[in-house]
């Protein structure tokens, strides 16, 4: 290389550095434009570090001379990491006569023509960045997506569910047939002088009763049905539920609560103590429901002593029809006691006495809390006495009492 070319190739290298600032960018200044001091980097640096004074001074004659570009000029690049130093220049691969523009420069260069263009597609905002031109338009609204075609009628229908399948979807079974025996309104005289006194007189409503006492059978379809609760445990003595020889026997060992439950799901409800006595005297003067005549074996079921039945327990209902009532319910004495709706009160019949000479209509007597005594009506197959079987004979017990010689049977509207 000539003298000439070296003197040419340090005049350019001078020009470049403090001449050229205006022509490029810098892509770190806040104004975002392509405007640039006058004064150039070098002699800033100059001005505000003394000890730079003659560090920006070229020589033309130099033979190592090396073009360094201003870090300031280069954007971040994020291969580049803290501290790396920018390449450089080798001005002596410049021809004479090239433009400068012709020098190559690091980082990113953007237009001076108009300083309002933003960075290239994918450029350093994120890949595919792309800003659109001063005539770019953006439609607002979102696409419009058509509307499905409605439904077909004859072919869009869904298919009909299959039928329920017995072995997979069973149905509660439904409450099983109950004999009711109808019993006509009349007055008659309730209470006995020696057992239940005094006699008193009371009128009565038309109504209907069981012919027996529920039966397992009956209760257990209660049961399954997911209406009663089990009768599974006992107060005293063993249940008789799940036992399926006694199917057709009194279901025992339930509360007056499950009793009532039972009742109203086979529509009706337990019957009053009056309705009960009706009942089991046929509106007459009757000491027992079949009539005068004292308890044995061939008209209930009570303790061996008394009837020698042949049962040591409870027996299947309505094994004893010449011990049935005048309408004809069975069982209406002996096999097991049977839950009424009535509280115990000892003094029940005298007040009623004294309040309805006449007769009091379908009395009820609830004026009880819930866990005061209740009656019992009807006797049992434990009982050896003749007087637990008279038709007027009042027992009670606790409402939440579950025994094997309590069942019960129920009443309800004609």
């Amino acid at each position: 290389m000539t003298s000439t070319t070296r003197m040419l190739v340090g005049t350019l290298a001078l020009m470049l550095v403090g001449c050229t600032g205006s022509a490029l960018i810098d892509p770190t200044s806040p104004t975002g434009n392509n405007e640039q001091s006058p004064t150039t980097r070098a002699d800033a640096a100059a001005e505000t570090d003394p000890q730079m004074g003659d560090s920006l001074h070229l020589e033309p004659s130099d033979p190592d001379l090396v073009l360094h570009t201003d870090p300031v000029d280069t954007l971040p690049d994020e291969t580049q990491g803290p501290g790396t130093q920018p390449p450089v220049v080798d001005p002596s691969g410049i021809e004479d006569g090239a433009a400068t523009d012709d020098v190559p420069q690091t980082g990113t260069q953007f237009p001076t023509s108009s300083g309002n263009e933003g960075p290239p597609a994918g450029g350093p905002t994120s890949p595919g960045f792309e800003t659109p031109g001063d005539d770019a338009t953006v439609d607002p609204s979102p696409p419009v997506v058509p509307p499905p075609d409605p439904p077909d009628p004859t072919t869009d229908l869904p298919p009909p569910p299959d039928p329920p399948d017995p072995t997979t979807d069973p149905s509660p079974p439904p409450a099983p047939a109950v004999t009711w025996i109808d019993l006509p309104d009349g007055t008659f005289s309730m209470g006995d002088t020696t057992l239940a006194s005094p006699v008193h007189l009371v009128q009565l409503s038309a109504f209907r009763m069981t012919g027996t006492e529920v039966t397992v059978a009956q209760y257990r379809s209660c049961v399954a049905a997911g209406v009663c609760i089990s009768a599974e445990t006992c107060t005293w003595g063993d249940p008789n539920q799940d036992d399926d020889s006694k199917l057709d026997h009194p279901i025992v060992c339930v509360s007056l609560a499950m009793a009532r439950t039972c009742c109203q799901w086979l529509g009706g409800d337990l019957p009053t103590e009056a309705q009960w006595e009706y009942a089991a005297r046929g509106g007459t003067d009757r000491a027992y429901p079949w009539g005068n005549t004292e308890p044995d074996g061939t008209l209930t079921n009570c303790d061996p002593d008394l009837c020698s039945d042949g049962f040591a327990e409870t027996s299947p209902v309505g094994s004893f029809p010449a011990g049935a009532s005048l309408h004809g319910l069975y069982d209406m004495a002996g096999n097991v006691w049977e839950w009424v709706l009535d509280c115990y009160d000892g003094t029940y019949y005298a007040t009623m006495h004294a309040t309805c000479p006449a007769g009091c209509l379908d009395p009820l007597n609830l004026a009880c809390n819930s866990s005061a005594y209740r009656v019992l009506r009807g006797g049992s197959w434990l009982n050896d006495a003749a007087t637990f079987l008279h038709a007027a004979n009042r027992s009670l017990a606790v409402p939440n009492g579950t025994k094997k010689s309590v069942g019960f049977r129920c009443a309800a509207a004609p």
